[in-house]
């Protein structure tokens, strides 16, 4: 086990018949009490999120409990998400992950694809590569996006499986029609650079424009490089301007700093120093080795900011270590 415990986001396994009013909490209260592990399960979702009765985790857990001994494999997966968060309960992984593990034995997807990530990622426990991409095979084979798109990128990349290009984005393509904006992007930018298929721009700014339109800010940064460069579509400043902004105000670091260069050259908005490097410190803040140097050399001139030799130096080094 590592020595600290990651924040992990947890999307919980919804229910099919989930209750909204305290009628239908009723209807369910009365199945479950019957042993219905559907029932409870989706119980256990309303005491969770609030949904027609009040908030009660504790309930929630003791009631997916119920629900997950049945062997439902929504609720083991339910339930293993509290221990994991400490929802409820005791934080304890290794418990965790034991629901986790039933509900994923049982081929449910979600579950498959959560553990995979646990084990690609090291969180919790030691990284197995190799049992994660089985977990990311078996979910992406049952159609579950985020596994595709996690698979379909190892394959494209090759980093630590053997690549297979065609086969990383058959994947992606399968992720990107369920409207993964994730797999939108990465298929853009294997259009726009032709990575195992024939150069296609005009298809990479389709992409790019469908995940950006979701508000996926790294496809906005990139519809903004399109319009900037004209690349599957007209030169356009203006739209430029707009959707480095858009992905800028989303915390994206290399559209904060293309935003700072907007404001600089004057690029679809009138020139403006000030704003130009405010946008720059933003992105040298986030890491952005490209804003780091240029805001070392305007505080080496005193360009937008009092020049200090000090600050200069701080932002040199730190551009130096982020290209290493």
């Amino acid at each position: 086990m590592k020595g600290f415990l990651p924040v992990i986001i947890i999307v919980f396994a919804s229910g099919s018949a989930f209750g909204q009013t305290p009628q239908e909490v009723k209807r369910l209260e009365a199945s479950s009490s019957k042993g219905d592990a559907q029932a409870q399960n989706d119980l256990g979702l309303c005491y969770l999120n609030g949904r027609g009765v009040e908030r009660d985790l504790e309930k929630a857990r003791e009631i997916f409990k119920e629900s997950a001994r049945q062997g439902h494999a929504g609720a083991q997966f339910n339930l293993g998400s509290l221990h994991m968060v400490g929802m409820g309960v005791e934080k304890d992984p290794d418990i965790g992950i034991g629901w986790i593990e039933k509900a994923a034995d049982q081929g449910d997807a979600q579950a498959q694809y959560n553990l995979g990530v646990y084990f690609d990622e090291g969180l919790l426990t030691e990284k197995d590569l190799k049992r994660a991409v089985e977990l990311y095979e078996r979910a992406a084979r049952k159609g579950y996006a985020k596994a595709q798109f996690n698979l379909g990128l190892k394959y494209l990349k090759g980093e630590e499986l053997e690549q297979n290009q065609k086969k990383g984005i058959a994947l992606l393509e399968q992720a990107a029609a369920q409207k993964h904006a994730g797999a939108q992007d990465s298929l853009g930018i294997v259009y726009l650079e032709g990575q195992g298929v024939v150069r296609d721009p005009k298809k990479a700014f389709g992409w790019f424009k469908e995940a950006a339109e979701m508000g996926y800010a790294s496809a906005q940064s990139n519809l903004g490089i399109c319009f900037e460069n004209g690349h599957g579509v007209e030169k356009n400043p203006r739209m430029a301007f707009e959707w480095f902004g858009k992905a800028a105000h989303q915390g994206h670091a290399l559209a904060q700093f293309n935003l700072g260069m907007c404001y600089w050259n004057g690029t679809g908005v009138e020139k403006d120093v000030e704003k130009s490097t405010e946008w720059i410190k933003q992105a040298a803040r986030l890491g952005s080795q490209l804003a780091q140097e240029d805001l070392a050399q305007r505080y080496m001139h005193g360009v937008g900011v009092e020049a200090d030799p000090a600050k200069s130096a701080f932002w040199l080094r730190k551009s130096r270590e982020a290209r290493k």
